[in-house]
């Protein structure tokens, strides 16, 4: 760390010949440092930190020692210069620093574990605890808990910890440490860019659980502050997943908002935090003053719209099915199942639902977020594959986005639906094409 050339400087210095006074500002500036130095090594560095404790309490301005011998006086100034300079150049010294750093932030950092839970256990809970009147909430019951402890938390944070935490956070962003494609971690990057569109929901919903993957895994190995920096992605995901967290949300980046002006002057501890030897680039440090995500502006008819009852998703579900229904007679035997199945149908039926619920302003009528959208999806694909509807839904939340046959699949789907909605003079031959599509497909592999 090249912080301590200073005291090695100063060191070198009292060799020269002083007044009292500045020699007891020699002593106060050297015995500062070392402990400093003493406190960062004793973390992982060994008994070297003893050296500096020793320095510490022979340059204490407390109660001086007085040797009465300046040629000893002049070895003792030298060898602490000399030492000085050994740990100012040290990469140990640095990752000690970082440690230090990491153990004093762990007390204000939100280290309580997340829950387990997945996401088949949420959407059963949702499905089973329908009223009459209204529907719950298909979330986990744990994430307004989770939140409230890690906005207490975030409060009491000082403005420069807060500008920290936001340069790292920014960071992890835009380079997401995923065991995915590069596609997926682009697309992580940008998502949260734009307003919220309904037909990307399967995508929040799996890098919700991308972020939470990774906060477990940090608080795993009690690295807190790297789960502090995702946990600000894992709420900001989770409130466009269910609305009733999206204030708190909002308010956590007005909070946030204390840090910016701070920016520049945190890009040490950032880097340090980050496990960077040099200071990040400008480019990289520059979002973290100005970045917002668009995804959770206010929006009026998401915030005040109504909840479906169940009776107007069973109804609306129907409608949405029927075509589905009457062709599923046609697909039959072993190739039939296999067709169901694949990639292509289930991509086929999702386009399909998307298309429809867009074209019939869902959006106008209700809260335009997940829960709306997964209990219309639900319904159906619970009728169409009554004994597998969850192993068909987490293929829908969890594909591979660069499916080729999901893709095509959803593009039929959709133009499908258009021709239906729009009274087009294909809308016959769009009742039919999910079995047109099985037909096609099990002709090519003949």
């Amino acid at each position: 760390m090249k912080i301590f050339y200073l005291p090695a400087a100063v060191a070198a210095l009292a060799i020269l010949p002083l007044s009292g006074d500045i020699y007891i500002l020699i002593r106060t500036l050297i015995c500062g440092f070392a402990i400093w130095a003493s406190i960062i090594l004793y973390q992982t560095s060994g008994n070297l930190w003893v050296v500096f404790a020793l320095i510490a309490l022979i340059f204490n301005p407390i109660l001086p020692l007085y040797l009465n011998n300046k040629p000893i006086w002049a070895l003792i100034d030298l060898a602490t210069a000399f030492a000085f300079v050994i740990i100012g150049g040290s990469k140990d010294a640095e990752e000690s620093y970082g440690k230090a750093v990491k153990i004093f932030r762990k007390f204000v950092s939100p280290e309580k574990p997340l829950e387990d839970g997945d996401l088949s256990n949420t959407r059963d809970s949702s499905s089973q605890n329908r009223t009459e009147n209204n529907v719950e909430r298909n979330h986990n019951p744990k994430w307004k808990e989770e939140f409230s402890d890690f906005f207490q938390r975030l409060k009491t944070l000082e403005d420069g910890t807060i500008a920290s935490v936001l340069i790292c956070a920014n960071h992890r962003r835009s380079n997401p440490n995923f065991d995915e494609n590069d596609h997926v971690k682009i697309e992580f990057r940008n998502i949260l860019n734009s307003p919220i569109e309904l037909e990307k929901y399967d995508t929040y919903m799996n890098f919700m659980h991308l972020c939470e993957t990774q906060v477990k895994k940090h608080q795993s190995n009690n690295d807190f502050n790297s789960a502090s920096h995702m946990m600000i992605w894992l709420h900001t995901f989770r409130a466009i997943c269910d609305h009733t967290l999206m204030s708190g949300v909002r308010d956590m980046w007005e909070e946030l908002n204390r840090g910016r002006p701070l920016v520049e002057n945190e890009i040490d501890s950032a880097s340090f935090l980050l496990g960077f030897d040099e200071k990040l680039s400008p480019w990289e440090y520059s979002t973290a003053k100005t970045y917002y995500p668009k995804a959770i502006e206010y929006n009026e008819i998401r915030e005040t719209g109504r909840l479906p009852n169940t009776a107007a998703v069973v109804q609306t579900s129907n409608l949405v099915i029927e075509p589905f229904l009457l062709q599923k007679g046609m697909i039959k035997g072993a190739k039939g199942t296999a067709f169901m199945e694949s990639s292509i149908s289930i991509g086929f039926i999702n386009g399909w639902i998307f298309e429809f619920l867009d074209l019939w302003n869902i959006g106008d009528q209700y809260i335009v977020d997940s829960v709306v959208f997964y209990l219309y999806r639900k319904t159906a694909i619970t009728t169409i594959f009554p004994r597998k509807d969850f192993k068909i839904e987490a293929r829908l939340i969890i594909r591979d986005s660069e499916d080729k046959d999901f893709i095509r699949g959803e593009e039929l789907g959709r133009k499908a639906a258009k021709a239906i909605a729009y009274n087009t003079s294909e809308k016959n031959e769009a009742r039919m094409a999910w079995f047109k599509l099985y037909s096609d497909t099990s002709n090519s592999t003949k």
